[in-house]
């Protein structure tokens, strides 16, 4: 018998966010944040604030667990203020995971080396006030940000290699697809409506519901557009979409 549980992974990444925040506010109150060395005044106060607003924010993603901007909020408050109280290596993970996500919202499909670059500068900067901790502590941070981002590199294009065999299948007679870095879907013969559907379906987690509600339409109006993307591309479902196009840089 086939195991038919669904897990809701963004609730139940906001759940136990939640209960780390949480946790870690209680302990900050109980036991003190006291952290010689941090450039941070006060960090017995400010410490168990800044988690605190965090669990608030945690709440929040808990009733709104599709709202990636609070997860990526809390996600960048708690690198940073990890890194300037000298937990750099929790601060790494925050940020990579980050990252990640940004990745996997297509932020970096287009200016990648202007938007890598930004943000790595950023995180140098932040990076440069573990040297109150110590300059071994900075060097050390520094060589493992960029091992950690190399390891995620060589993991993306290790996938990439192994679903390859994918691809020729995913192809439909019913348009030409070559291949190369950009895709203009206008160029396809995708009416504006159908554009728009593919985009926010590359870009954000939505529903048919929440898809048409964007787009000021109807529910049913929004699954007749999408089958017809599909039977377009020549995929069965969104997943399938968004494994093609994952290759290629939209053009509208």
């Amino acid at each position: 018998m086939k195991n038919n549980i669904t897990i809701n992974q963004p609730l139940l990444l906001a759940i136990f966010g939640f209960i780390a925040l949480a946790s870690g506010t209680i302990l900050n109150i109980v036991i003190g944040a006291d952290f010689p060395g941090s450039i941070v005044p006060y960090t017995n106060i400010v410490t168990p604030c800044v988690n605190g607003f965090c669990t608030l924010l945690c709440v929040l993603f808990i009733f709104f667990p599709r709202n990636q901007i609070l997860l990526m909020a809390i996600l960048s408050i708690q690198s940073i203020y990890d890194v300037l109280t000298g937990y750099e290596i929790l601060g790494l993970f925050h940020f990579l995971f980050l990252l990640l996500i940004l990745f996997c919202r297509g932020f970096f499909k287009t200016k990648l080396l202007l938007k890598i670059s930004m943000l790595l500068f950023s995180w140098f900067l932040i990076l440069l006030t573990l040297i109150s901790f110590g300059i071994d502590r900075f060097l050390f941070a520094l060589v493992v940000t960029f091992f950690m981002i190399s390891a995620f590199i060589y993991i993306h294009y290790l996938l990439i290699d192994k679903l390859s065999y994918l691809m020729p299948q995913i192809y439909s007679a019913k348009i030409n697809i070559s291949n190369g870095t950009s895709l203009n879907l206008s160029e396809l013969g995708f009416t504006d409506r159908q554009i728009q559907c593919i985009v926010f379906c590359q870009n954000q987690e939505l529903t048919y519901k929440e898809l048409a509600d964007k787009l000021y339409t109807s529910e049913s109006t929004i699954k007749a557009e999408m089958s017809k993307i599909y039977k377009k591309f020549g995929v069965k479902n969104r997943e399938g979409l968004k494994l093609l196009l994952s290759r290629y840089e939209l053009v509208l």
